[in-house]
């Protein structure tokens, strides 16, 4: 998504809320495909659930125009991490 992060303006992408709301659910993606036993990630499940986080609509104008602070990040994370399911 190379557009959405290099125009800040149009995109939410890189905003303080929207990278908070990254790293929430970066973390819950990280945890969910972990195996501690062997101390490796499933590259392969992690690639595929953040294929779906192109789905959001990061626009300045879209939904998450009106995001702000810990709440929204946590809003918004929760969508992410319901996108890593579908």
């Amino acid at each position: 998504m190379p557009n959405q992060w290099s125009d800040y303006k149009k995109y939410r992408l890189t905003h303080i809320v929207c990278l908070n709301a990254l790293s929430i659910a970066g973390n819950h993606i990280i945890s969910d495909n972990y195996n501690f036993s062997s101390n490796q990630l499933n590259n392969i499940e992690i690639s595929k659930s953040l294929t779906n986080i192109q789905n959001i609509d990061w626009s300045s104008e879209g939904s998450l125009k009106y995001l702000k602070g810990v709440s929204g990040s946590n809003l918004l994370a929760a969508d992410i991490i319901t996108s890593f399911k579908n």
